[in-house]
C-alpha cells in the first residue's frame, strides 16, 4: 500500500539516506581497503504489514527474506510529538524472533500502548535494514491527530452557547471544542471577557474524550471558579399529603413509582407518584389501603415487581387477630405504567405469633421468576425463615412447601434480614445471627421454578453484631467474577461495607476487610445504590424511630472496584433532612439523581425527596483521571468555600470562610507529587501516587457538571506548570495560557 508523506518529512528522509549513503560507501571503501570485506548485500525483498492492534504498534513479516537483529523500527506519534527507535536485538523485542533474526511468518508489538482509534493520534512507522541502509517499510499505521502537544485552553469568550456542536472552542489547536448541554451558556461576570454559568443539575460543557486529553504521566488542570451558594443540589421535593411511617419505594416506568407505608391511623397505603427529574413537584397518581397495625407496633411494608404489571407487598397486620398477635401478610396489585392501582388477592404468610412492643420486622423479598417470590422474614415461635410463594397469572398467591429456617427462633436480632440473587441460582441472604449475636451471610441455592435445593455456604461478615444489612452488585453481567457489597450497620452503630464474590459452587469469598465509611455520625438502615462507573452512593440516618426522636438523613458516595477495593469519598457526605429522618430507602432515578423516601420531620410524616447529588464531580473533571472544583458548603453551621483537586483516587482538599470572589484553582503532577495551589498559593500536596501513571479513561471531558456559579480559563497541559507559571497565570488571567502548552 501506497502513502503519501507530508514534503518536510520526505524532505527529511531524503536528506538521512543520502548522509547514509555516504556514509555507507565511506565504510565500503574502508572494509574494502583494510578489512577486504565484501561489498554490502542488494536491499532485502521483503513484504511487510503494519497495523495498530489494541493500542500497539503491530508489523507482521508475510514474505521475502528473513532481517537481521540490527534492523531499525522507527515509530512516530502525532507528527512531531513522539519519535521512538527501536532494533531488533532490544532484550524485549526477543521474545518474537528466532536466532535474533525476523524471520517470514514471526510478529512484533512494539511497546506504546494506549493510542486509541476514536480521536487518536496518527501514527507512522517506518522499518529500515541497517546492512544496506535501505527503507524496506513505511506508512501510516492509523490516521488522526498531529500535534506538538497534548492538552486544552478553553477561554470560554463566546458571545453565546446554543447547544451546537464544537461551538466552545478550544485554542490550543488539538480542536477539543466542546457543546453546551442542558442550558448553559456565558454571561459576563468575566475573568476575562465573558465566562460560563451553571445552574447545578443537567447544565454543562461536554468535551468529547480524545487522544490529547488522555495524560499519562504529567499533568496541570486549572481555571477560575466562582462558586454560588445553593439548595439545587439537594433540592427537596415532598409530597403535600401525609403518608406515614417507613415507606418503601419501588419503580414502575419512567417518572412512574410506588410507594408503600403506613398511615396515622396505623394502616398501610400503596400510592403511585410521578417524580420528574425537572424539579417539577411531585404528584400522586392513585391510592389504596390495606392492614392494620396496634401503636406499638409498625407495619413495615415493602413492595417488588414481579412482571410487567404486577406487583408484589409484604407487611405486618393484626387484621383479625387478639392479645398482641400479628402476621407477615402478602398482597398482589396490578399496577399500570400509568399509576393506576388495581388490588388482587390477599394471602397470610405467616401463622399468629405473638408482637414484640416497638419492633419493626421488616420482610425482605426477591423476584425468582414471574410467578416465584422468595420471601425472608423473622417469626418469634419460628425464627428466621425463607420461603417460596407461587403467584398465579392472575395474581392469586399460594404458599409453596419450599421452606427453609435460616435462624433459630426466640431472638429479635436476627430481623431486618436481606434477601439478593448472586449467581444464576444462587441467593444470598445477610442478617444478624440471633444465637451468635454476629452478622451472617447464607448462599441458598433457588432454582428458575421455585426450588429451594440447599444452602451451599454460611460465613460471618461481621464478627460482633450487623444489623440492617443492604446487598448490591458491584460488577456487571459480562464480567468473568461476580463482586458484591454488603453495607451494614455494626455495634458500634459504624456504618460498615464489605465486598465479596460467589464462586460457581456457591461459596462465599471475602475481597477485603470491612470497612467504615462514617466514623463521625450513627448510620442506621443504611440503603447502598449504584450511581456511575464505581461510584455508589449510601443513604442512613443518625438514629431509629424506637431510639431518638431527632436524627439527620445523609448520602455519602464510595468508589468500589471489581477488584473488591473500597474508597470512602468523605467529602461528599451531605445531609438531605436534619431535625428528623428514619429509614431511608434511596433509588437512582437518572446520572447523580436520586429520589429518597424516609420517615419525615414530624410524627408519621412521609416525604419522598429527590437530590440532585454529584458526589465530588462538581466543576472541572474526566472520569477517574482528573477533578477540579469549587463548591460552597454548610459546615458545622458555617458557610465554607469547599476546593477540591484530584489526580486518579488521590484528593486534596482546601477550606476557607465563605465569600463570593472569584479563585483560582490549579493542581498539578509531575509523575511523583501532586500539587495543590489556590490563588497561586501552594495549599497541598502529597507523594502518596507513589509515581502512577494517570488513569486513562475513555470518559468525556466535563466543565460545570453539578456545579452552581460562575468558571472561565480553564487549561489542561501534559506537564507541571511551575508556580511561577502559575503565578502569571493567577496575575495575568488568559494571557499566558498558550504560551505555557
Amino acid at each position: 500500500m501506497n502513502h503519501q508523506r507530508n514534503k518536510k518529512a520526505v524532505s527529511q528522509i531524503l536528506s538521512e539516506i543520502i548522509l547514509l549513503a555516504i556514509a555507507i560507501i565511506s565504510v565500503s571503501v574502508i572494509y574494502t581497503q583494510v578489512l577486504a570485506v565484501p561489498e554490502p548485500q542488494d536491499i532485502p525483498n521483503v513484504t511487510i504489514i503494519g497495523k495498530i492492534e489494541d493500542g500497539h504498534p503491530v508489523f507482521d513479516l508475510q514474505r521475502g527474506e528473513s532481517l537481521e537483529r540490527d534492523t531499525k523500527i522507527y515509530i512516530n506519534i502525532a507528527g512531531e510529538y513522539n519519535k521512538s527507535i527501536y532494533s531488533l536485538n532490544q532484550s524485549f523485542l526477543q521474545q518474537y524472533i528466532n536466532n535474533l533474526r525476523w524471520n517470514i511468518g514471526e510478529r512484533i508489538i512494539l511497546p506504546p500502548g494506549n493510542i486509541p482509534s476514536h480521536k487518536g493520534p496518527q501514527v507512522e512507522g517506518m522499518i529500515v535494514d541497517a546492512k544496506t541502509n535501505a527503507i524496506v517499510f513505511w506508512g501510516i499505521l492509523q490516521e488522526g491527530i498531529v500535534t506538538p502537544y497534548k492538552g486544552g485552553i478553553w477561554h470560554f469568550n463566546e458571545s453565546s452557547w446554543n447547544g451546537i456542536p464544537n461551538e466552545v472552542l478550544d485554542s490550543s489547536g488539538n480542536k477539543n471544542h466542546g457543546i453546551a448541554e442542558g442550558g448553559a451558556n456565558t454571561v459576563a461576570a468575566v475573568i476575562s471577557k465573558n465566562a460560563g454559568y451553571f445552574d447545578g443539575y443537567n447544565d454543562s460543557v461536554k468535551v468529547e474524550t480524545s487522544w490529547t486529553l488522555n495524560m499519562t504521566e504529567t499533568i496541570t488542570v486549572e481555571a477560575w471558579m466562582r462558586p454560588l451558594f445553593s439548595n439545587y443540589i439537594f433540592g427537596l421535593i415532598e409530597i403535600n399529603e401525609t403518608f406515614g411511617f417507613t415507606p418503601y419505594i419501588a419503580h414502575i416506568t419512567g417518572d412512574y413509582y410506588v410507594v408503600v407505608s403506613e398511615d396515622q391511623q396505623k394502616g398501610g397505603i400503596i400510592q403511585t407518584i410521578k417524580i420528574p427529574t425537572d424539579r417539577n413537584k411531585v404528584q400522586i397518581i392513585d391510592q389504596e389501603v390495606f392492614g392494620q397495625a396496634t401503636s406499638n407496633e409498625l407495619l413495615r411494608p415493602i413492595i417488588t415487581r414481579m412482571n410487567e404489571t404486577r406487583y408484589l407487598v409484604a407487611y405486618n397486620d393484626i387484621t383479625g387477630l387478639t392479645g398482641g398477635q400479628m402476621r407477615v401478610q402478602l398482597r398482589t396489585y396490578d399496577i399500570s405504567s400509568t399509576g393506576s392501582i388495581d388490588f388482587q388477592f390477599q394471602e397470610n404468610f405467616t401463622n399468629p405469633d405473638k408482637s414484640q412492643t416497638g419492633s419493626a420486622n421488616r420482610p425482605s423479598l426477591h423476584r425468582i421468576s414471574d410467578n416465584h417470590c422468595a420471601i425472608a422474614c423473622w417469626n418469634e415461635s419460628e425464627g428466621g425463615i425463607l420461603r417460596i410463594v407461587h403467584i398465579s397469572s392472575t395474581g392469586i398467591i399460594t404458599l409453596t412447601e419450599e421452606k427453609i429456617r435460616y435462624d433459630t427462633p426466640g431472638g429479635l436480632e436476627s430481623r431486618d434480614p436481606c434477601l439478593f440473587q448472586v449467581g444464576n441460582t444462587y441467593y444470598a441472604l445477610a442478617y444478624h445471627n440471633a444465637s451468635t449475636d454476629r452478622g451472617n451471610m447464607k448462599i441458598f441455592h433457588i432454582t428458575n421454578t421455585g426450588i429451594i435445593s440447599g444452602q451451599t455456604d454460611v460465613k460471618e461478615f461481621e464478627i460482633g453484631k450487623a444489623y440492617e444489612p443492604s446487598l448490591i452488585n458491584i460488577s456487571n453481567a459480562f464480567d468473568s467474577e461476580q463482586v458484591f457489597a454488603v453495607a451494614y450497620r455494626n455495634g458500634n452503630d459504624d456504618g460498615c461495607i464489605k465486598t465479596f464474590n460467589v464462586s460457581s459452587e456457591g461459596k462465599i469469598q471475602w475481597k477485603g476487610n470491612s470497612v467504615i465509611f462514617d466514623t463521625q455520625d450513627s448510620c442506621f438502615d443504611p440503603c447502598i445504590v449504584h450511581d456511575i462507573n464505581d461510584l455508589y452512593v449510601v443513604a442512613y440516618s443518625t438514629a431509629n424511630d424506637g431510639s431518638s426522636q431527632s436524627s439527620t438523613g445523609y448520602v455519602i458516595t464510595l468508589q468500589l472496584k471489581k477488584d473488591g477495593s473500597i474508597t470512602c469519598l468523605s467529602d461528599s457526605k451531605r445531609a438531605f433532612q436534619t431535625g428528623r429522618c428514619f429509614t431511608p430507602i434511596i433509588l437512582p432515578i437518572a446520572e447523580h439523581c436520586f429520589t429518597i423516601a424516609y420517615t419525615g420531620r414530624i410524627a408519621h410524616e412521609g416525604i419522598v425527596t429527590t437530590i440532585f447529588y454529584g458526589g465530588e464531580s462538581q466543576g472541572i473533571y474526566k472520569g477517574d483521571s482528573f477533578m477540579v472544583s469549587s463548591t460552597q458548603r454548610t459546615v458545622s453551621g458555617n458557610i465554607m468555600n469547599i476546593f477540591q483537586g484530584r489526580i486518579n483516587n488521590l484528593t486534596l482538599f482546601y477550606n476557607t470562610s465563605s465569600d463570593a470572589d472569584w479563585h483560582h484553582l490549579a493542581i498539578t503532577y509531575d509523575g511523583t507529587t501532586v500539587r495543590f495551589y489556590v490563588d497561586s498559593s501552594l495549599v497541598n500536596e502529597s507523594s502518596k501516587l507513589n509515581h502512577q501513571p494517570i488513569t486513562m479513561t475513555s470518559t468525556d471531558l466535563y466543565f460545570g457538571r453539578f456545579y452552581y456559579g460562575y468558571i472561565d480559563e480553564i487549561a489542561i497541559y501534559e506537564k507541571a506548570l511551575s508556580i511561577e507559571q502559575i503565578q502569571n497565570h493567577f496575575m495575568y488571567p488568559g494571557i499566558y495560557l498558550e504560551t505555557d502548552l
